[in-house]
């Protein structure tokens, strides 16, 4: 190994205390007014879990990873504080608490749609379970066939390639349902954004279950894919492996460059890549000041 490959690799886990002490003002500059009580503990427990994972032994693919769940799981919280009594005697029946809106970065989250998501792939789409797979109907009448071993089609008259209709996938959003959407039977179900990396589109769900070994539960059962452990393989193997867009970690993090506002492509274009790229190199100099010698090997 050589390198930025050296450089970066590690495989003795992290100083916690370092960590707590430097967290919080990284997470606190992602939105005004976040809650680092909560969202602190998730990210250590999270780093934590990168750390032992054999399959993350670049500081940066951690880094990289911490700041783009940082950007797509922040959500709005209400909380209840104190409220501090103003000087001298306090008036009877004044508030002792009131409500707040805090964020909350590091746990899966539901994306928020009615507040400027406005894409395709969040209109509803009709699962009809059938014995060699589903049949999916679009808002706009396209229909789809996906097998349980991952094979995707269109239907055009006759079962076609589903790669040659990618780009057909998804309903013009806020467009009026078409007869074939009407007549067709099936669980109406929606495929936005959910998780610590978020799968959209009803073809990455499916296609994000069929990798993980679970056949088409996550198209079927879309929610799922809020909990942890589903989140967090999503957010691994996807990034790693090009899941998502297509695109790996690997293409720009890697042996010979560290470009982390371009790495944006592996999850969503290049929405919010100059701030996600400063987040990750935030994140990797805690990580790298924090990182451990190995442990000696067991004679």
């Amino acid at each position: 190994m050589a390198g930025l490959n050296q450089k970066y690799f590690h495989n003795g886990g992290f100083d916690r205390a370092k960590l707590q002490a430097g967290l919080p003002a990284i997470i606190s500059g992602i939105k005004k007014w976040v809650n680092t009580g909560i969202s602190t503990p998730l990210a250590l427990n999270l780093i934590e879990r990168l750390g032992a994972d054999s399959r993350v032994r670049d500081v940066r693919y951690i880094a990289y990873m911490l700041a783009t769940v940082s950007r797509e799981t922040a959500e709005l919280h209400y909380f209840t504080v104190p409220v501090t009594p103003p000087p001298g005697k306090p008036k009877p029946g004044a508030p002792t608490e009131k409500k707040v809106q805090q964020w909350v970065v590091f746990d899966p989250n539901h994306e928020n749609i009615g507040k400027g998501t406005e894409g395709d792939y969040v209109e509803p789409v009709k699962v009809e379970r059938t014995g060699e797979g589903a049949i999916i109907t679009e808002m706009d009448g396209d229909q789809f066939k996906v097998t349980t071993q991952g094979k995707f089609f269109k239907n055009k008259n006759q079962w076609e390639d589903f790669d040659k209709h990618r780009n057909r996938r998804g309903s013009v959003f806020g467009a009026k349902p078409t007869d074939v959407y009407n007549a067709a039977v099936g669980d109406v179900l929606h495929y936005q954004g959910r998780g610590l990396v978020h799968l959209t589109w009803w073809d990455g769900y499916a296609n994000a279950g069929i990798k993980l070994g679970m056949g088409l539960e996550l198209l079927y059962r879309p929610e799922r894919a809020l909990e942890p452990d589903i989140a967090y393989e999503v957010m691994v193997r996807g990034m790693i492996e090009g899941w998502i867009t297509g695109a790996t970690l690997g293409k720009w993090i890697n042996d010979s460059i560290t470009n982390y506002a371009e790495a944006r492509r592996v999850i969503n274009g290049t929405d919010n890549q100059d701030k996600i790229a400063q987040l990750a190199q935030k994140y990797e100099d805690l990580l790298m000041s924090a990182r451990l010698a190995p442990s000696p090997a067991k004679k």
